[in-house]
């Protein structure tokens, strides 16, 4: 995940205000620095888990995101539907977000939500890639 640079850009963006009253700082997440940060972690996390099945993240813990039916990658669209389901739960509220990245512990197929949703599973190893053309 991109957390320095997302911090960076919602402080620059101004999603991040530290109001101080009464002796007492505030820390708020709003305005377009939000929207721009949520919007470049979807593309960015929608992308990769699109088109390599892995971001950095789960390259270095050998996992990667497959289609539930065994058909390959999830191409995409349905990659960035999932980050959306992710992003709404987290912009919602706190608790269903916990809810939906614990749920994989109760689950049969260790799915969360926003991978039923879209009819994905997180699997162990490395994806199978077609090998890029030479030329």
């Amino acid at each position: 995940m991109l957390i320095i640079p997302s911090w960076l850009l919602l402080v620059a963006f101004g999603g991040l205000e530290t109001v101080t009253e009464d002796s007492s700082a505030e820390f708020r997440y709003d305005g377009p620095g939000l929207l721009f940060v949520v919007a470049l972690w979807v593309v960015y996390r929608g992308v990769l888990h699109g088109v390599k099945g892995q971001t950095l993240g789960k390259m270095l813990l050998g996992i990667y995101v497959a289609d539930a039916n065994g058909k390959g990658l999830i191409g995409v669209g349905r990659a960035i539907g999932r980050e959306v389901v992710i992003a709404v739960l987290f912009l919602l509220c706190f608790i269903p977000l916990v809810l939906d990245l614990l749920s994989p512990l109760w689950d049969r197929r260790n799915q969360a939500w926003h991978d039923k949703i879209v009819s994905s599973v997180v699997l162990k190893g490395k994806p199978d890639l077609p090998e890029p053309a030479i030329g």
